[in-house]
Parts: structure tokens; C-alpha cells; sequence
């Protein structure tokens, strides 16, 4: 069975990559106009999956509390659901937002699917969830690619605010699911991260701390937290390890989104800089020459 659910998820994988390589050979030498359309549709298309999945399983058979699952439920939901909208605004902080964390969300998806992870038969949701993710990062990675959007230095520090921001929406969201009963819950089970309902973890965003279904992740986060993030400091349960909801995302967030950031203005800025025609004089023999800088 393990060997199975792998062997179709790396499948996925090289799929994906190529549809990858397809999609940027496609726009590279179109118009605006096109590009524009391409990727739009490829957005819409995410949106209206997002809210079609009711009609299948398993959330045909979860009513109501499937409801949750087309809401702010987590980072990737709220991308699908707002990058038609971003996309067609023209405000760079939320453009930003939508180039790096939708490059590092769907990616990260893909690689590491926790929610799809033991899958052993291609039902369609599980093509769903693939190829939600893989909108969420192609159409950022095509306006890089096609120099529809430039990322800017200064810019990219603003990310972890506007991150933070969506983190509220989802917190919002998700005491929003609990007041009109859609999770049956308490107040500690909304802090716990641990809570599963339905039997998956009801934790928005990892807002509350890391779960087990994210454990992989660890590695990525866990040598920038303090022990004073993860440690209750006061109360009955002081000295207990639980992390302080937002907070202990700060420093993480802080250092990777700008990190990536930063990367990717190097690689699409500067080293894969269009070069453009000038013309060089020589004025000993006034011989013209078209060169490249």
C-alpha cells in the first residue's frame, strides 16, 4: 500500500512538471492579452473547484461540516479562493504576498501532501488537491517567468505583515465554524492543536503551534522558535509546552518569506535579466555595432 500511495504520488510529481514546462513554453512569447486570459483561467478554475468538491466525496457524505472545508479554513484555501481577485488588483503588497507564499504553499503542498498522504486510488479529490496546489504556484512562477510582475527588495519585507493579516482572517474563520456549530467544539479545543475532528487536525494554519500531520515541517521552523514561544508562562499549566498562538511564527516568518524573496529577485532580476539592444560606436572607423548589456 505504501509503495503504491508513493509510486502514484511521484507520478504526480513528474506530471505536474511537466505541465510546468508546458505552461511556461506557452506564454513566453505571447501578448499581454493572452498571458492575461491563460492565467486567469487557470486561477477561476482553482476557485470554482474549490467550491464544486462539496458535490463529491468525501464531503458529500461530511454535510456540514464539509461546509468548513470551502471557507478561510488554512493558507492554501484563502489563496484559492482570493488569487482571481489579487491577481486583477494592483496592489504590490498583495501582489507580493501572492507570488511568495503561493510559490512556497503550493509547492510545499505538492512535495510534502500530508492530506493526501497514503492515497491508494486516484479519486477526485486527490486530483483536486493536486492540481489546486499547482495553480497556486504556476500562475506566480508564470508572472516571474513572463516579467508580468518584478519583485522588489525593498517590497518583500512587507510580506510577513500582509501573512499575518491572513493568519487573523482564518483565525476569524475558523471561531466563525465553531459559533455556527459546523465543529463541535470548546474554546480548548479550538487552542489545541492536537484536536482532530472528523479525523483530521482542526488547527487554522498551525496558528496554535505545529501538529502531528505536519510534522515534516518541523525541520524548517522548529530551530527558530525559543523555548519561551513554546512554554506556558503563567497559570495552572505554566511550564507546560504549548505554543503562544501567532507569536511563535514571527521569527520564522520574518526570516523565510524575505529569505525567498530575496532569491527569487536575484534569479529573476538579476540573473535572468532581459537584455536589451544598444548600439556602440567606433569612432576611429565610425563602424555601427549592435551589442547586448
Amino acid at each position: 500500500m505504501v509503495e503504491k500511495a508513493r509510486l502514484y504520488h511521484f507520478l504526480f510529481l513528474f506530471v505536474i512538471l511537466i505541465l510546468t514546462i508546458l505552461s511556461i513554453l506557452f506564454v513566453k512569447n505571447k501578448n499581454e492579452k493572452i498571458r492575461y486570459r491563460f492565467n486567469m483561467g487557470l486561477l477561476l478554475s482553482g476557485f470554482l473547484l474549490h467550491f464544486i468538491k462539496l458535490f463529491f466525496e468525501p464531503y458529500r457524505s461530511n454535510f456540514p461540516y464539509s461546509i468548513s472545508k470551502i471557507t478561510f479554513e488554512n493558507i492554501c484555501a484563502f489563496n484559492i479562493i482570493t488569487f482571481p481577485f489579487i491577481y486583477r488588483s494592483n496592489n504590490r503588497h498583495l501582489k507580493d504576498y501572492m507570488i511568495l507564499v503561493g510559490l512556497i504553499g503550493g509547492i510545499g503542498s505538492i512535495v510534502t501532501p500530508y492530506q493526501v498522504t497514503g492515497f491508494t486510488e486516484i479519486t477526485f479529490d486527490v486530483l483536486r488537491f493536486y492540481y489546486a496546489h499547482m495553480v497556486l504556484y504556476l500562475v506566480p512562477l508564470l508572472m516571474l517567468c513572463t516579467k508580468e510582475y518584478k519583485l522588489s527588495f525593498k517590497s518583500i519585507f512587507f510580506v510577513p505583515i500582509t501573512f499575518f493579516g491572513v493568519e487573523l482572517v482564518i483565525l476569524a474563520n475558523e471561531i466563525i465554524l465553531y459559533a455556527l456549530g459546523i465543529i463541535e467544539g470548546t474554546m480548548d479545543n479550538l487552542f489545541d492543536p492536537q484536536f482532530k475532528y472528523y479525523d483530521e487536525f482542526r488547527n487554522a494554519h498551525l496558528i496554535f503551534g505545529p501538529n502531528p500531520g505536519a510534522s515534516f515541517y518541523r525541520l524548517v521552523y522548529e530551530p527558530l522558535i525559543p523555548d519561551l514561544f513554546k512554554t506556558v508562562p503563567f497559570g495552572t499549566h505554566k511550564g507546560e509546552t504549548r505554543y503562544w498562538p501567532f507569536i511563535w511564527l514571527v521569527i520564522p516568518s520574518f526570516i523565510y518569506l524575505p529569505l525567498v524573496g530575496g532569491i527569487l529577485c536575484l534569479i529573476f532580476n538579476v540573473l535572468l535579466k532581459e537584455k536589451h539592444p544598444v548600439r556602440e560606436t567606433n569612432e576611429e572607423n565610425k563602424i555601427v555595432t549592435v551589442g547586448n548589456i
